[in-house]
C-alpha cells in the first residue's frame, strides 16, 4: 500500500502541474484475490486516509475494473464519504466477462458518485478496448443514462485509433462536428 500511496502522491502533483482536476485510478480489485468485504474494509481505511492530504479543489475517481457489479465500488464511495472520492465508469470493463451488470444498470447505481466515464467496447469477454460500434456493450443506452443522471460527467474515448468512435459519437447525435 505504501508504494500505491507514493504513487498517487506523485500522480497528483503531476496533475497539478497540469491544472489537472481530475484523477483517475483502478480500483485494485482482483477476484478470487481479494475477499470482497475485506476488500472493501481496507479500501476504505485506505481512502479515508489518503484524502487528508488530497487537494481540496480536485477529484479522485475509481475506475472499475475487474468488479462484478457496481455495488462493491458504490459501497466504497459511501463508505468513504468524500465529496472529492468520485467513481468513473469504464464501459468496456463493465460490459467484459467478468461483469454480471448490464452497463446502464452500472451506470444507474454509480451515478450518485459518477464523474468521469471511459469509453470503449468489447463483445461481452476479453477488454478489447474496440471502437464504440464493434462490440456489445449498449454504449447508446449507457450515454444516455450518464446523460440523463449526471450531465456534469466527462468522457474520456479509450481506443488505439479514436476517429471511429469520434465518429460513431457524432453519428448517434452525442457530438456535434
Amino acid at each position: 500500500m505504501e508504494l500505491a500511496e507514493k504513487r498517487y502522491r506523485q500522480a497528483i502533483g503531476v496533475a497539478r502541474g497540469y491544472g489537472i482536476r481530475r484523477l483517475v485510478v483502478h480500483s485494485g480489485y482482483i477476484p478470487l484475490v481479494y475477499d470482497p468485504s475485506w476488500f472493501l474494509e481496507r479500501s476504505a481505511v485506505f481512502w479515508r486516509e489518503f484524502l487528508k492530504d488530497f487537494p481540496p479543489d480536485m477529484e479522485l475517481c475509481l475506475e472499475n475494473v475487474m468488479e462484478e457489479g457496481p455495488e462493491q465500488m458504490t459501497k466504497l464511495a459511501k463508505a468513504v464519504n468524500d465529496p472529492r472520492f468520485r467513481l468513473c465508469l469504464d464501459v468496456g470493463h463493465a460490459n467484459a466477462e467478468l461483469s454480471h451488470t448490464p452497463v446502464p444498470v452500472w451506470a444507474e447505481q454509480s451515478a450518485p458518485w459518477l464523474s468521469h466515464v471511459h469509453l470503449h467496447n468489447n463483445r461481452g469477454g476479453r477488454d478489447l478496448h474496440a471502437a464504440l460500434g464493434d462490440g456489445t456493450a449498449p454504449v447508446r443506452e449507457t450515454i444516455e443514462t450518464i446523460e440523463r443522471l449526471c450531465p456534469a460527467a466527462t468522457y474520456t474515448v479509450e481506443n488505439m485509433h479514436a476517429a471511429p468512435s469520434v465518429l460513431w459519437l457524432a453519428e448517434n447525435g452525442f457530438l456535434k462536428v
